[in-house]
Parts: C-alpha cells; structure tokens; sequence
C-alpha cells in the first residue's frame, strides 16, 4: 500500500480508518509471507503513528513488539517511531517534542509525523484548558512544545487565552446556545462545592 494513498484519512482526521487500512494490508502481507518489504516496514510505521493519533500509545507498543528484529534493523526509521510512543507512555511530553523536531524522518512519514505533533499539542491544549486556572508561559510552551515562550503566546493568543507578563490564563471556548455545556441548576451545584472546599 501506498502511504499517499492514506492521505485523504489523515487530512481528514479518520484516524480509525487509518489505523483499519494499516492492519488490513499488514494481515495481507503476512499472509503472502513479506514481513520484511519497504512497503510493510513503512505500514508497520504509519499504524504505530495511527495508534499514538488515537491516544493508544500502549497499542503502538503491541505493534513494535510483533516487528522481527531483520526489519527493526532494516528500517531504523521504526524505532524512533517506536520512541515517540515510549514518551508518551511515559507523559513525557518535552521529549516527545524533541524526538519529532531532531529526527530526521523519511520524506513518506513526515505528514504523519506532523499529524500526530498536532494532536498531541491538541490534546495537551485541552488538558492545560481543564487543569489549569494559570500556568506560566515557558511552561505553556513546554507543554505543547513550542521552542520559545513567543510561539507560545501567539498561539494562545489565537486561542483567546488572557496573557498577563509571564503568566497565561486558559479559557475554554465558548459553548453556543444549546450546546453541550452545563445547565443552569449543574452550575448552582459547582458553585456550592467550591465554595464549600474552599471554606475548609
């Protein structure tokens, strides 16, 4: 299979059916015996980065482990694949970061690669948003691995977040009218326990 043929899941964000195509042909090529073509080394890559996309980084590691050892060897590629997944298995974010900027990445993983930077920063930027009331910029930055507290800025900037000198204070996008966010009564209740928890 053809990575470019992978494209139009991954610009559109199907991840499950990235992940779904990847083991298709993986099953194919296993049962035709090419365990150890480019082609089958290079969908082994993309179906680790599918799982990590999906936040599954432990189902990535299944699929590191199954690679033999003549195509780890092959395909050094894999095992730097296989590092983004360790880290963030380990919620190591700034060396999650660092492994995608500092590895020299085949020219067909590079969208991937790229895809799946977005939507570790993505989820992180939702994390910071539920965990953090105020949080300094350089540690924004870290977090979602910009390289200076400036990228940072402008991307919380762009996310409506107020920035203060150092300090940057997370909000949450706007819920429309009949949306999914909290009624009214739902509100009352948050109010009385926080006010309760912080009395104690």
């Amino acid at each position: 299979m053809d990575a470019k043929d992978l494209q139009p899941l991954l610009a559109a964000k199907r991840w499950d059916a990235l992940v779904q195509q990847c083991l298709l042909f993986e099953l194919r090529s296993a049962s035709a015996q090419q365990v150890e073509t480019q082609a089958v080394l290079q969908n082994a890559a993309i179906l680790m980065i599918g799982h990590m996309l999906k936040d599954d980084a432990k189902a990535a590691h299944f699929v590191w482990k199954r690679i033999p050892d003549p195509g780890k060897k092959a395909a050094p590629y894999l095992e730097s694949v296989w590092q983004l997944g360790k880290h963030l298995l380990l919620k190591d974010r700034r060396s999650f970061y660092g492994a995608v900027d500092n590895t020299k990445w085949p020219e067909v993983l590079v969208p991937f690669v790229d895809a799946l930077r977005a939507a570790v920063r993505e989820r992180m930027t939702g994390f910071i948003v539920k965990a953090y009331s105020s949080i300094q910029l350089k540690r924004t930055a870290e977090l979602l691995g910009f390289k200076d507290a400036g990228e940072a800025k402008n991307y919380a900037t762009s996310l409506s977040w107020r920035i203060e000198g150092d300090m940057v204070y997370p909000q949450s996008r706007k819920v429309a009218v009949g949306g999914a966010g909290l009624k009214l009564p739902e509100l009352g209740n948050l109010s009385k326990y926080m006010q309760e928890f912080e009395m104690k």
